[in-house]
Protein backbone atom coordinates (compact mmCIF):
# COMPACT_ATOMS: atom_id res chain seq x y z
CA UNK A 1 0.00 0.00 0.00
CA UNK A 2 1.47 3.72 -0.86
CA UNK A 3 2.15 6.31 1.48
CA UNK A 4 -0.72 8.37 -0.18
CA UNK A 5 -3.45 5.38 0.42
CA UNK A 6 -2.40 5.37 3.89
CA UNK A 7 -2.87 8.93 4.32
CA UNK A 8 -6.09 8.96 2.10
CA UNK A 9 -7.47 6.02 4.11
CA UNK A 10 -6.72 7.42 7.20
CA UNK A 11 -8.58 10.68 6.31
CA UNK A 12 -11.66 8.74 5.15
CA UNK A 13 -11.86 7.37 8.36
CA UNK A 14 -11.31 10.30 10.39
CA UNK A 15 -14.32 12.41 8.12
CA UNK A 16 -16.61 9.20 8.58
CA UNK A 17 -16.87 8.40 5.11
CA UNK A 18 -17.97 5.04 4.07
CA UNK A 19 -16.00 3.39 1.35
CA UNK A 20 -16.00 -0.01 -0.03
CA UNK A 21 -12.44 -1.77 0.66
CA UNK A 22 -11.47 -2.11 -3.17
CA UNK A 23 -12.31 1.19 -4.08
CA UNK A 24 -9.28 3.42 -6.06
CA UNK A 25 -6.51 5.60 -4.92
CA UNK A 26 -8.33 8.21 -7.34
CA UNK A 27 -12.00 7.95 -6.46
CA UNK A 28 -10.86 7.85 -2.14
CA UNK A 29 -8.64 11.06 -3.01
CA UNK A 30 -12.13 12.50 -4.99
CA UNK A 31 -14.16 11.48 -2.51
CA UNK A 32 -11.70 12.67 0.50
CA UNK A 33 -11.42 16.43 -1.16
CA UNK A 34 -15.30 16.68 -1.88
CA UNK A 35 -16.08 15.45 1.84
CA UNK A 36 -13.45 18.26 3.31
CA UNK A 37 -14.45 21.06 0.68
CA UNK A 38 -18.21 20.48 2.51
CA UNK A 39 -17.87 19.92 6.14
CA UNK A 40 -20.67 20.54 8.32
CA UNK A 41 -24.21 19.43 9.09
CA UNK A 42 -25.78 18.37 5.48
CA UNK A 43 -28.56 20.98 4.93
CA UNK A 44 -31.64 21.64 2.98
CA UNK A 45 -31.37 21.39 -0.33
CA UNK A 46 -28.07 18.96 -0.50
CA UNK A 47 -27.53 16.22 -2.62
CA UNK A 48 -26.49 12.83 -1.53
CA UNK A 49 -24.37 11.25 -4.10
CA UNK A 50 -24.03 7.67 -3.89
CA UNK A 51 -21.71 4.65 -5.65
CA UNK A 52 -22.18 0.92 -5.46
CA UNK A 53 -20.68 -1.86 -6.17
CA UNK A 54 -19.98 -2.97 -10.07
CA UNK A 55 -22.22 -5.77 -9.14
CA UNK A 56 -25.10 -3.16 -7.98
CA UNK A 57 -26.66 -3.08 -4.51
CA UNK A 58 -30.19 -2.60 -3.16
CA UNK A 59 -30.34 -0.06 -0.20
CA UNK A 60 -32.92 2.06 0.94
CA UNK A 61 -35.62 0.83 -1.96
CA UNK A 62 -33.20 2.24 -4.52
CA UNK A 63 -30.63 0.43 -7.12
CA UNK A 64 -27.02 1.59 -6.99
CA UNK A 65 -24.47 0.74 -9.06
CA UNK A 66 -20.63 2.04 -10.04
CA UNK A 67 -22.71 5.18 -11.43
CA UNK A 68 -22.83 7.78 -8.78
CA UNK A 69 -26.10 8.35 -8.28
CA UNK A 70 -27.74 11.89 -6.79
CA UNK A 71 -30.21 11.78 -4.55
CA UNK A 72 -31.56 15.27 -3.01
CA UNK A 73 -31.61 14.88 0.55
CA UNK A 74 -34.86 16.08 1.33
CA UNK A 75 -35.92 12.68 -1.19
CA UNK A 76 -35.03 10.54 1.81
CA UNK A 77 -36.73 9.66 4.89
CA UNK A 78 -35.68 9.70 8.42
CA UNK A 79 -32.90 7.24 9.05
CA UNK A 80 -32.36 6.89 4.94
CA UNK A 81 -29.15 8.29 5.03
CA UNK A 82 -27.53 6.90 8.19
CA UNK A 83 -28.39 3.45 6.62
CA UNK A 84 -26.23 4.82 3.34
CA UNK A 85 -23.54 6.24 5.16
CA UNK A 86 -23.44 2.75 7.56
CA UNK A 87 -23.21 0.54 4.33
CA UNK A 88 -19.53 -0.79 3.68
CA UNK A 89 -20.11 -1.60 0.10
CA UNK A 90 -21.86 1.88 -0.59
CA UNK A 91 -19.35 5.14 -1.53
CA UNK A 92 -21.63 7.74 0.23
CA UNK A 93 -20.77 11.60 0.33
CA UNK A 94 -23.17 14.74 1.25
CA UNK A 95 -22.91 18.16 -0.78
Amino acid sequence: MTPERETLLARALELKLSHGKTISTEKLAALVEKAEANKGEPSEGSLVTVIGPHTGRWRVGRYFTSKPQEIPLDDLKKGQLEALQNDPKLLVSVS
